[in-house]
């Protein structure tokens, strides 16, 4: 006793010690979080004369949903901003008489495609009302050239330089490592493009997979230089041998091909603007941002509740099996699409699917709903920039499908990844032994490699998987099966490849895909209800902390220093978290 008493004080204390010290962290984050809120919000009113100002850098989701864990609110300092919004915010600011003209600003980088396309978009519409836009970037690479075309001003810092050469895909590839290492990843897939298990197998790209990569980056290219082009008044040819050249151009170079319209320091575009909105000159000039904009106003949505209803519902992250709120849980999407069925308001659904795909299970169980929602009202999908594999699977069916030129699809295909680290654990010496009840009980261990016999079943299985994945598919494309396999097998689309092969029906966003719902529901007018949950971050971490996770804040005292480290895991632990049969996009990956 009197040896356990001191380890017992010890450890309550040291709990209670690391309870405190969490709980004044989380008062330092709620009050550093509401600084910020107040900051970017600056008040509800609008003053005249004010220029709406556009961070690019600000995190834009579908949703608008942000990492409701520890980790996520420490780590994002500003909540989401729903895309749909911002693209409805910036185009309605172009008709309100207290704005003047626009600012994009920040980082364009780091977004898909699709995404930029829908942004850039929204910048024209707000062009057409005749107000300036002003595009100022530091540095600028194709994403701040292409957003910035919309604009009828693009400055650049005399320092900066413009990057100009082309689009690049980088995978790592660990399979030499591995076996080194004494790992094993044995594998069971369909399709000749289904590429997510080769870098735990190969060396370098297959040639299959480079095949779809070159067809993804030229296909990408040309949407931006097609876009870009217009706006600079150059052709798509011209940007394309500016690529080829390998240009990183200087300010004063740009300047000269007619990619900038000048060179300005910050500061000397913020007294331009201080004169034209005509602020003092100790006064920085008329502005607001667009949160504070679309805190004053509400672009967003119809609330004329006498109207017949467009429901949009939200598919967005990795399809996972069960419940799950910051993935696409496969229970908790179905539940969204039942209620939906059963309300009497809604005419006509939109399914937005922004997804790499992930358990073929959990994908199942949304088809399934959406099948029986399709018996009471139309369906139409509106993909953004992924709806591969999984994320195809719950397309599929519906009654349209609409996707952005930029859209990556298709990927129609399955794959289970079985690592086996025996080899590793004799390196290390260590010894596995197994009790069993039937021979092949622990097939699913990691201590050991399968049989040829377990892994013949499971190839039958994975088989069976792709056959119900062709069967779906052509039904709900009218496509004869063997013409599905042959532009399925694993292969990844752009949307304006996938609109000539017939796996979607029309190109367009979001706003498209609400016309052709109503359309089908012969509604003439109605109202658009975005299924979000507008609770912030912090407000969903709070109330799982209180139902359920009340010990987090310990743990968050004890693992502070791992944060970043498991941000990095969380993509690898959904991996390993699904069911072992999945319908997954090849990677995880950013075209630069």
């Amino acid at each position: 006793m009197t040896t356990t008493q001191p380890s017992f004080l010890r450890s309550s204390l040291a709990s209670l010690c690391g309870f405190l010290g969490a709980c004044v962290l989380l008062g330092c984050c709620l009050l550093a979080l509401g600084a910020l809120a107040a900051l970017g919000a600056g008040g509800d009113s609008v003053p005249e004369g004010a220029v709406l100002t556009v961070d690019l850098s600000d995190p834009i989701t579908d949703r608008g949903l942000g990492n409701a864990s520890l980790a996520g609110i420490l780590q994002e300092a500003e909540q989401p901003k729903a895309l749909a919004r911002v693209v409805a915010g910036i185009a309605a600011a172009g008709e309100d008489e207290r704005i003047s003209g626009l600012l994009l600003h920040g980082w364009a980088r780091g977004r898909s495609w699709a995404q930029l396309a829908a942004l850039r978009e929204a910048v024209e519409e707000f062009s057409a009302s005749g107000k300036p836009v002003t595009a100022w970037f530091a540095d600028w690479s194709e994403p701040e050239i292409y957003m910035a075309s919309a604009a009828d001003e693009r400055w650049i810092q005399p320092l900066g330089t413009v990057s100009l050469d082309g689009f690049a895909a980088e995978m790592m590839f660990f399979g030499e490592g591995l076996a080194d290492l004494g790992v094993e990843m044995q594998v069971i897939k369909v399709g000749r493009f289904k590429s997510a298990v080769d870098p735990f197998l190969r060396d370098s790209m297959s040639s299959a997979d480079r095949e779809q990569w070159q067809r993804l980056l030229d296909g990408l290219f040309e949407q931006f230089a097609q876009g870009a082009a217009q706006g600079l008044d150059k052709t798509a040819e011209t940007l394309g041998e500016l690529a080829d050249e390998g240009h990183f151009l200087s300010a004063e170079r740009a300047e000269t091909l007619g990619l900038v319209s000048g060179q300005l320091h910050f500061t000397e575009l913020l007294d331009q603007l201080r004169e034209r909105t005509g602020a003092e000159e100790d006064e920085p000039f008329t502005q607001v941002s667009l949160g504070a904009w679309l805190a004053a106003e509400n672009p967003f949505e119809n609330d004329d509740d006498d109207e017949p209803t467009v429901a949009i519902l939200y598919a967005e992250g990795g399809i996972v099996d069960g419940e799950s709120e910051e993935a696409v849980g496969g229970d908790t999407l179905a539940r969204r699409i039942r209620a939906l069925a059963q309300d009497d308001e809604v005419s006509a659904v939109v399914l937005r699917v922004n997804s790499p795909g992930g358990s073929a299970t959990a994908s199942e169980v949304i088809l399934q709903e959406l099948r029986r929602l399709q018996e009471k009202k139309p369906l139409v999908v509106s993909m953004g920039g992924l709806a591969a594999s999984g994320g195809y699977w719950i397309s599929c069916l519906a009654d349209h499908i609409v996707a952005r030129p930029e859209t990556i699809t298709g990927s129609i295909g399955v794959f289970g990844l079985l690592p086996s680290v025996d080899g590793l654990l004799d390196k290390l010496g260590v010894q596995v032994d197994t009790v069993r009840t039937a021979p092949h009980a622990d097939a699913q261990s990691m201590y050991r490699a399968r049989t040829e016999p377990e892994l013949e079943n499971l190839q039958t299985f994975v088989d069976q998987i792709y056959q119900d994945f062709l069967e779906r598919v052509s039904k709900g494309r009218s496509l004869p099966q063997e013409r599905v396999h042959e532009i399925g097998q694993g292969r990844v689309w752009l949307g304006v490849d996938a609109l000539e092969l017939g796996l979607v029906d029309s190109l367009g966003g979001l706003h498209e895909a609400v016309i052709e719902a109503a359309s089908l529901a012969k509604l003439e007018s109605y109202r658009v209800r975005h299924e979000m949950d507008n609770r912030d971050a912090l407000e969903r971490f709070l109330e799982s902390v209180l139902e359920e996770e009340s010990d987090d804040l310990v743990r968050l005292a004890q693992r502070r220093p791992a944060l970043d480290l498991l941000a990095r895991l969380r993509s690898l632990d959904a991996l390993l978290r699904t069911s072992g049969i999945q319908a997954r996009l090849p990677y995880d990956f950013a075209i630069r």
